[in-house]
């Protein structure tokens, strides 16, 4: 077994995940309460979603189908996931001190920080070990 697979899997759930979440935030207002607070908080939360879904969902998508090919990229793009996230981690807590957030969001990204950080070594030592093998 490859030894970055788990890293893969887990970056797709992550990104598959992220989208998810957005969906849910705009679709609901019961799910968006849980994680902001009135008109405001959820303004500011809207004003992430673009960067969120382009480099932090797409990003773990990208990131996971770049490492399944072994990809030179993949290491790479995995630490500009783990930048996303920890931007992301740091935002929500930044709400939750300005009571515009909840503190269900910070609760889900700190264990998404660790796992992102995870994957990115994973991955690169899969890299260093096996080397990329795709271009």
């Amino acid at each position: 077994m490859r030894s970055d697979r788990p890293a893969v899997a887990y970056l797709a759930a992550q990104g598959a995940a992220g989208l998810a979440w957005w969906v849910l935030l705009l679709a609901s207002d019961t799910v968006r309460d849980l994680f902001f607070v009135g008109a405001e908080g959820w303004a500011s939360g809207r004003s992430l979603l673009l960067a969120d879904v382009i480099v932090f969902a797409l990003g773990s998508l990208a990131a996971a189908g770049l490492a399944h090919r072994r990809h030179s990229w993949a290491r790479p793009a995995v630490w500009v996931v783990v930048g996303a996230t920890a931007y992301a981690t740091l935002v929500a807590v930044g709400w939750l001190i300005e009571s515009i957030g909840e503190p269900l969001g910070p609760a889900m990204m700190a264990p998404a920080l660790v796992g992102t950080g995870w994957a990115a070594r994973l991955i690169g030592a899969a890299a260093t070990a096996d080397g990329p093998v795709a271009r």
